[in-house]
Parts: structure tokens; sequence; C-alpha cells
């Protein structure tokens, strides 16, 4: 019973890479990657699963990536990283950690957090969404500015 337990445990850890890799070779092949990516697990993958897919993932631009897995299958705490442009994850980091009611820190554009709630995701969507549209009208106002 034991060795069927471990095998099947291995099994789903292979799986879960293999979905893991194939999610980020598609956002490598993307032409015109988004500003920003999210993704939410809630299958029980772990850090593995994170670890390869930010490996994988190699944007032609640089691409705010919003990645949470929980703890356990449909648990409502878990694992927050934020990646990105250094200045995006400082400016989005403390309130999508606050809206998740999490602890965590980071630097050099990277950010982890442990959460307890994560049932505000559709909020730190938004903000991220809404963060990037400001960001994107900041940008072009300032390359009409040079002409």
């Amino acid at each position: 019973m034991q060795g069927t337990i471990k095998s099947s445990q291995k099994t789903i850890q292979r799986l879960g890479k293999e979905v893991a890799t194939s999610l980020g070779s598609k956002l490598s092949e993307e032409i015109d990657p988004p500003a920003y990516y999210s993704l939410h697990r809630n299958d029980g993958v772990d850090m593995d699963f994170v670890n390869t897919f930010l490996r994988t993932a190699k944007p032609k631009k640089p691409v705010f990536l919003f990645i949470t897995i929980t703890d356990g299958i449909d648990s409502k705490s878990g694992t927050l990283i934020l990646q990105g442009n250094a200045e995006d994850v400082d400016a989005l980091g403390s309130e999508i950690t606050t809206l998740l009611d999490g602890k965590g820190n980071g630097k050099n554009g990277r950010f982890k957090t442990k959460n307890k709630n994560l049932k505000k995701l559709k909020e730190c969507e938004k903000l991220i969404q809404k963060y990037f549209e400001t960001k994107q009208w900041s940008n072009l106002i300032k390359k009409k500015k040079k002409y």
C-alpha cells in the first residue's frame, strides 16, 4: 500500500511539472505577450510546479507574473509569487499582500508571501489590471511630450 501511495505521489508531481512546462512554454511562444500574466492553482501543486513554470517561461518582453498556489486541494490559504520588473513588483506587492492577508517580502523583482485568505484574487486581478492600464497611459503621455 505504501509503495502505491508513493508511486502515485511521484506520478502526480511529474504530471504537475509537465503542466508547468507546457504553460511556461506557451507564454514564451506568444509573439506579443501581455503586460501581466496570472496563474492560480488550487489542485495541490507545490513550489516545484512554480519553479518549473518560472524556469520555462521566457517571454519575448518583460511580463509581470502573478502566481498563487493553495496549501492543499481547495484550501483558502497558500503562497503568492510576484515576479517581473522590480518597479512593478514593489508597487503592487504590499497592496496585494494586504488584500490576501499575507506575510512575506521581496527584492530584485521577486516577491513571495504566505497568505491566509486567497478569496480576494479577483480584487487583486483588478488592481493589477488598473495598474498596468494606468502605466500604459502614462507611458503614452511621456512619449508624446518628447515630440
